[in-house]
């Protein structure tokens, strides 16, 4: 965000006004859009208007300053006042997802530091979750935080039930959420309280899928921005759900290149296991089979984009494995693609892959937050 000068001309008379504006990315390149409209506020100096912006953007997010302002205070209230307005329209947008940071020490004092699945890869700290809710626009409706074990799947209670309490409204939103939170019992729930819902399907639903994405019939392209790659989507109906299937060379080459690191790093590590199995043999200490599943399953958790194609086994005191060719050969073929699933049978094939692309709102606020905020670690 950042604040610009506005001056226009009505009546002879010349009127100057400030606005707060954000740099967007358009299928046209980038564009300024307009958050607020400051009015009659003088935000001092030039030279101090992107540090005004930046305290904005922290209230906006929850972050409260040593040093308060009233001319922060009074944009926010205005900006408020607008996200309320239009949290009220029937069919807005509400964009919601989950993150985590972690501790650096033991957190005794702290209920919510638990152990649970980071999503920086700190296994060895203890974490807390934190749930956000957005608006089209990308401002924050309200934001919950929870325990680290917190599954994200198991949210989505709490997350409807703080939007009701944050718009005073029931119902008439559409929902947008990443593949965590699209279990079935979620889907139903959002139905019950009479919202609309826009999700990523689970990957391994794709198989159910094989035929339609190699189907060549209806398939189009669209294109994500001026500098990317084009990507292949095509649109059928299931019941009373409409499913976009999604097709990108670009996340083809990214899950292709992530799958054989993984292999050669899973094969290398099964080598490792299997010289000190025969050498636990060889010392007629055999590995009892417990310890030797759970070092299996940890290298299975650690290397799971490779760890589902290989059979591991322990015959006759050798530790061996093989590839699963066929299942593995599905998942190339599957490489790329992926699904989105919605009861908004209204909506065409590129407005529903645009609008669940707004979802990377919130992960640039979690960006924001870890990186530029220096949140990461507490």
């Amino acid at each position: 965000m950042f604040i610009k000068r506005s001056i226009s001309k009505q009546g002879g008379k010349t009127y100057v006004s400030h606005v707060l504006v954000e740099s967007v990315l358009t299928p046209a390149g980038p564009r300024h859009k307009t958050i607020c409209n400051l009015g009659k506020m003088d935000p001092g100096p030039k030279e101090d208007w992107l540090l005004l912006a930046e305290r904005i953007q922290m209230a906006l997010g929850g972050q409260s300053s040593l040093f308060p302002d009233p001319r922060v205070d009074q944009a926010v209230a205005k900006i408020r006042e607008r996200q309320a307005k239009a949290s009220l329209l029937e069919g807005s947008l509400v964009l919601y997802d989950m993150t985590n940071t972690y501790f650096e020490g033991q957190a005794a004092r702290n209920p919510k530091a638990k152990r649970g699945h980071s999503k920086e890869m700190r296994t060895d700290c203890k974490l807390v979750a934190m749930g956000l809710m957005l608006d089209a626009d990308g401002f924050p409706i309200g934001h919950e935080v929870y325990a680290g074990n917190t599954i994200d799947g198991t949210t989505v209670k709490a997350m409807l039930d703080g939007l009701e309490a944050r718009t005073g409204r029931a119902g008439g939103s559409t929902v947008v959420m990443d593949r965590g939170f699209a279990s079935a019992d979620n889907l139903k729930l959002v139905r019950e309280r009479h919202y609309d819902y826009l999700v990523a399907g689970f990957q391994q639903q794709r198989n159910g899928l094989l035929k339609e994405f190699e189907d060549l019939e209806g398939w189009e392209a669209i294109q994500p921005s001026a500098n990317k790659v084009p990507v292949q989507i095509k649109q059928i109906e299931k019941g009373d759900e409409v499913f976009l299937l999604c097709v990108s060379q670009a996340r083809a080459e990214k899950e292709r290149a992530i799958r054989e690191r993984q292999e050669k790093k899973l094969v290398k590590d099964l080598e490792a296991l299997a010289k000190a199995v025969a050498k636990a043999l060889e010392q007629g200490e055999p590995m009892e089979d417990k310890e030797l599943g759970e070092r299996i399953g940890r290298l299975r958790e650690r290397y799971s984009r490779a760890g589902r194609y290989y059979l591991v086994d322990r015959k006759e005191g050798i530790l061996e494995w093989t590839l699963k060719a066929e299942l593995r050969a599905r998942a190339e073929e599957l490489d790329g693609a992926y699904f989105l699933r919605t009861i908004r049978k209204d909506m065409g094939p590129e407005e529903i892959w645009r609008t669940y692309i707004v979802l990377t709102r919130i992960e640039s606020a979690f960006r924001d937050l870890k990186g530029t905020l220096d949140m990461r670690r507490v």
